[in-house]
């Protein structure tokens, strides 16, 4: 759930074919709890995801650790779903050693990890499910894993050219709790990468009849990025089946937790925060942990993040007035563009994170040349559904040949918005 930028940007340009380190297993050991419990973690010695994070730290996602350790009884069942090597598994046994804890994975590399997590540390009340959580059951969907990333690995509705394809094979939760017999369920969390609404959408008897306390990731990006569906439609579905909501701040320093009451609230907060919000549902208030006023919250975020304001759903659109220019080596030039901004937002021109028209050059056999081109200053803030004239300036290779440009806007110190949106408006270039 964390560093969500980060992680875009990496899992955009990981190689279908990752090095072969990235195949080497590892284990870590994973301290958690007053007592020193220590946990084995399986995974893959490339991951950059959930497996560095907990060798570079010694923990994993603690904001989250804090809450859980208050919130789960030692008798609960609990849903894991989007297991990924077990981190979080593992805490959930700890905490409910008399309870059941069903760990859900779709893909077969992590999931083999999970397995092997689970039996290193004797989880006897844990059961590992290799299946994907949708909405229909019987389905067979293409899951996007990149090796180098497993906990950013994905199902889209829109298709998607990143990393190894895998089929894998869905059911509903309201199908899998009544094909095991399950009645009862008093905590849900829910990790799948935007495919958070589909898996809601399965689980609607189980949320009608008796609604489980949900840990759920609002990942703004991933929604609009594999979905296009909006932040907005999640809280709106939420609302449906759960009358309070709090935001838990990915902040160690913050020993609170937030209501929202409103989908306004919760973009003020992906905007201002990281564009990725844990989410904490419940149907009677969660008094466990000290609750912050929103107002004080929001303040206090955008102080911390400098008032940075991050895209949330980063679309675009580019026209030409031309689409072939000619140019000596090394000369800059100007292209004329019409740029739209289709992102719901304005997009700032502040000096912490502005919006600014840069571009990539690739050569006539595909090959990258220049990644990070001349940054051409949108010079005042583009409004949401609006669109200017632009004269991009481009400096050509050294090399003559021929080469195409691909524009895109990026967010300083966050995004290129083609690497989010896949987008592609690029015109050839002949250098001579």
């Amino acid at each position: 759930m964390k560093n969500f930028y980060q992680r875009i940007l990496k899992r955009a340009v990981a190689s279908a074919d990752p090095p072969p380190e990235l195949h080497s297993a590892k284990t870590l050991f994973y301290p958690f709890g007053k007592d020193n419990a220590c946990f084995k973690i399986h995974g893959l010695e490339g991951d950059t995801s959930i497996f560095s994070a907990i060798r570079s730290s010694g923990t994993f996602e603690p904001h989250l650790m804090r809450v859980l350790r208050l919130l789960i009884k030692p008798r609960d069942v609990i849903l894991d779903i989007g297991a990924n090597i077990g981190a979080l598994t593992c805490v959930f046994s700890y905490l409910a050693p008399k309870g059941k804890t069903f760990a859900f994975e779709a893909s077969s590399t992590t999931s083999s990890f999970l397995s092997e997590t689970i039996s290193s540390n004797k989880l006897t009340n844990v059961t590992a499910i290799h299946t994907a959580i949708a909405e229909t059951t019987g389905m067979e969907l293409t899951l996007n894993v990149t090796e180098g990333f497993l906990g950013g690995s994905f199902i889209s509705t829109i298709p998607q050219n990143d990393g190894r394809k895998e089929i894998v094979q869905t059911v509903t939760i309201d199908d899998w709790l009544k094909d095991n017999k399950i009645v009862n369920v008093d905590i849900m969390k829910m990790d799948i990468e935007g495919a958070e609404i589909f898996a809601l959408t399965g689980a609607r008897t189980l949320l009608a009849k008796r609604p489980p306390l949900l840990i759920i990731e609002c990942n703004a990006i991933a929604l609009y990025r594999f979905h296009k569906k909006h932040p907005g439609e999640m809280f709106h579905l939420l609302c449906e089946f759960y009358e309070y909501i709090y935001i838990v701040p990915d902040n160690e320093n913050a020993q609170y937790i937030v209501r929202i009451e409103s989908e306004e609230q919760l973009l003020l907060s992906l905007c201002f925060g990281r564009g990725c919000d844990d989410l904490i549902c419940s149907n009677k208030p969660v008094d466990v942990v000290r609750n912050q006023n929103f107002e004080i919250y929001l303040a206090e975020l955008r102080m911390l993040n400098e008032g940075r304001e991050i895209i949330l759903q980063p679309d675009w659109q580019i026209r030409f007035e031309n689409t072939r220019y000619n140019a000596s080596v090394g000369e800059t030039i100007e292209i004329p563009l019409i740029l739209a901004n289709l992102s719901g937002q304005s997009w700032p021109k502040s000096p912490k994170n502005p919006v600014n028209l840069s571009y990539h050059i690739v050569n006539d056999r595909g090959d990258l040349q220049i990644f990070d081109g001349i940054r051409t200053p949108l010079e005042l803030e583009l409004e949401n559904q609006k669109e200017r004239p632009i004269s991009a300036k481009v400096m050509a290779p050294d090399n003559p040949g021929s080469y195409r440009i691909e524009f895109s806007p990026v967010q300083e110190g966050m995004m290129w918005f083609d690497k989010v949106m896949l987008n592609t408006a690029s015109v050839d270039l002949i250098v001579r």
